[in-house]
């Protein structure tokens, strides 16, 4: 089954503060959690989201498949 997660970072910045906002078993619905995440924190964090097989052996790689920018990202 496939799930997306939609994780915000502060900046954009991967190295900086995160949190979880989503999982949904819907990519346009897990987008729309993005922008609205990002909307609502006034642009300071930008959101990704990954595509993700649910109970994937550890090797899986994970599918960045949307993001977000936040005001101060290149």
């Amino acid at each position: 089954m496939e799930t997306y997660v939609v994780i915000a970072y502060k900046f954009g910045d991967v190295n900086n503060h995160s949190y979880l906002v989503a999982v949904c078993d819907s990519q346009f619905i897990a987008q729309r959690y993005a922008d609205n995440e990002t909307a609502s924190r006034g642009g300071k964090y930008g959101c990704k989201v990954y595509k993700k097989i649910m109970n994937a052996p550890f090797t899986e790689v994970d599918t960045l498949v949307y993001q977000t920018k936040a005001q101060n990202q290149n």
